[in-house]
């Protein structure tokens, strides 16, 4: 008779429970290493896709790109300009530059100052810069404020030149005691009669070709009486020779510019 006793059928079922355990895991192991080998295919040809790019196809509406073009705009009108404006070609076309020799030749005691010289800005800043007699830089300094605002007016800028060498010693403080208290290079006066004061030179120089445009030179003007040197020394000067003194320092301002060194050329 077979030997059933309970002792014997729980190690039986001992033994049958682990080998289904063991099925179990065998099993587990087996869908685990497939799962394994499809994600390392799945990253490899995700890899060998990312070094061959996809031709999509976007689709854009017509309000995005109006609104693309609104933002671009903007951007634009929010550039920053420079702070100095260089004359463009098409505004170079307007002025009639001269040869240096010609524009020396018109300076006299007599020249109409109602016009600029037709020195171009460059060349203009170089006659500044070799200018011998502008010991304290003074005139090399503000030869682009010179240059702009007298083609802006009108008036010759070698004239201006003069008027700053003859009232200030070309600009030296050591000369001219109105340049040294208050800044004042071209003998301006107020409305009372007294020289006025300025906080730089600049300030001046801008200031008197303002006042020598608006007051000696327009027609209507409260000094006006003729547009050359002799006319205007009659009211701006006591000096009988002012006029004389002031034509000779704006040739002087000249010399350190040669015919080879300019860039103007003639234009009718």
């Amino acid at each position: 008779m077979e030997n059933r006793s309970p002792r014997n059928e729980e190690k039986n079922y001992n033994v049958r429970m682990e080998e289904v355990l063991l099925i179990v895991v065998t099993v587990i192991s087996i869908i685990m290493s497939v799962i394994n080998i499809t994600r390392l295919n799945n990253i490899t040809e995700a890899t060998e896709m990312e070094e061959i790019p996809e031709v999509s196809k976007v689709v854009v509406k017509t309000e995005d790109i109006v609104e693309a073009e609104v933002f671009k705009t903007e951007l634009k009108s929010e550039e920053v300009t420079p702070k100095e404006v260089e004359i463009s070609e098409e505004e170079e076309e307007d002025i009639s530059y001269k040869e240096i020799d010609e524009i020396i030749e018109e300076i006299s005691p007599d020249m109409d100052i109602s016009e600029p010289s037709g020195i171009s800005k460059s060349d203009f800043v170089t006659a500044m810069q070799q200018c011998e007699y502008d010991k304290n830089s003074v005139l090399a300094d503000n030869a682009i404020l010179i240059w702009e605002n007298c083609n802006e007016r009108q008036l010759n800028e070698f004239a201006i030149v003069g008027i700053i060498a003859i009232e200030s010693g070309w600009a030296d403080p050591e000369v001219s005691e109105l340049t040294a208290e208050k800044n004042n290079i071209m003998s301006i006066r107020n409305d009372e009669g007294e020289y006025k004061t300025y906080y730089s030179y600049s300030e001046c120089i801008e200031d008197a070709i303002r006042i020598l445009d608006e007051n000696y030179l327009e027609e209507n003007g409260r000094y006006a009486t003729g547009g050359n040197l002799q006319d205007i020394s009659a009211v701006y000067a006591e000096d009988t020779n002012w006029a004389n003194g002031v034509a000779e320092c704006a040739e002087m301002s000249t010399r350190g510019l040669k015919q080879t060194e300019t860039e103007t050329i003639s234009k009718e």
